[in-house]
């Protein structure tokens, strides 16, 4: 049931909200507004029929009053769950035992009496003051190097590399390729980047020529299934400076047509550039027979002027 502990973060619906929440309060909106967007990227927050509708409403509720954000509705929606026991209700639906029910119960409890007054302390909400800027642009050819497929960690800072790549050994043994197609405010607010990561297999870095010529990178999925490697992402100057990220030259872009094939993907939140830009050759070491990119013909020139 995507749940690992009576807490309320230890399930995977409240974990997730909780995470994007973290970025979207830092836009300047009041709480109308966030649940509005809370509303839209969760609609099982409206379906009783869900199981993780209960963690959800409470997840909101607790992490609106983290931030101090004023939101009557959801905050007496998730106070009337505690009372009348329908999260309790749910969990033992989904076979959550005694014990741990009755553990649930204090938790609920204590989260009730924390909610009923105002955050005193709440937390900064760092809200931008106007959108962020783009730090890529359309049509950025852009290199950066893997080993077997992994790229460099962007959240280990430079005083800990050594420690962390003793432990977990990087040796670049490739270059990969990718272009940005589209760059989009998610929400009028958030800086977002359409890559194609690009079937590359030179030696050396490819020059702006070359990217023409590429194929949109495919990779096997878990079901055998070619997955289309086109991703929006998001990012930051940090993250693009410890993953080597070079931008080779520029290349107009097809906005048409872009918008046209990727309306679903520009639709979607993003993760971090990191998680995505992976590339797994063949000689990826765990599960090769699964994860090698499958031999799909996709050329990126069908997205270029």
């Amino acid at each position: 049931m995507g749940t690992w502990g009576v807490g309320l973060y230890q399930c995977d619906d409240a974990a997730d909200l909780r995470v994007d929440v973290r970025e979207v309060v830092r836009a300047p909106w009041d709480g109308d507004r966030l649940l509005a967007w809370a509303l839209d990227a969760y609609p099982e927050l409206t379906d009783p029929r869900h199981d993780g509708h209960t963690d959800l409403r409470l997840a909101l509720a607790d992490v609106f009053w983290s931030y101090g954000v004023e939101q009557a509705k959801i905050r007496d929606a998730a106070l009337a769950i505690v009372a009348n026991g329908t999260d309790l209700e749910s969990k033992r639906r989904l076979g959550m035992s005694d014990r741990d029910l009755a553990r649930r119960a204090v938790v609920l409890d204590e989260l009730a009496a924390k909610w009923r007054s105002p955050n005193p302390k709440p937390r900064d909400r760092r809200m931008l003051k106007e959108p962020q800027p783009f730090l890529l642009q359309p049509g950025d050819c852009l290199t950066y190097p893997t080993s077997q497929g992994r790229v460099r960690n962007p959240y280990v800072p430079p005083a800990r590399e050594a420690g962390f790549y003793k432990n977990f050994p990087w040796e670049r043994d490739a270059t990969a390729a990718a272009i940005v197609l589209a760059c989009v405010h998610r929400y009028e607010t958030f800086a977002r980047y359409l890559v194609a990561l690009l079937r590359y297999d030179g030696g050396g870095e490819p020059a702006l020529d070359v990217f023409p010529t590429l194929s949109i990178l495919h990779s096997r999925t878990f079901a055998f299934e070619p997955q289309r490697r086109v991703h929006l992402v998001s990012t930051t100057r940090t993250h693009l400076k410890r993953m080597g990220i070079s931008v080779v030259g520029n290349l107009p872009v097809n906005r048409a047509a872009v918008a046209q094939e990727f309306a679903g993907e520009l639709g979607r939140s993003g993760r971090e550039f990191a998680n995505d830009a992976w590339t797994l050759p063949d000689t990826y070491r765990y599960q090769p027979e699964r994860l090698a990119p499958a031999d799909v013909r996709d050329p990126v020139a069908a997205f270029l002027e």
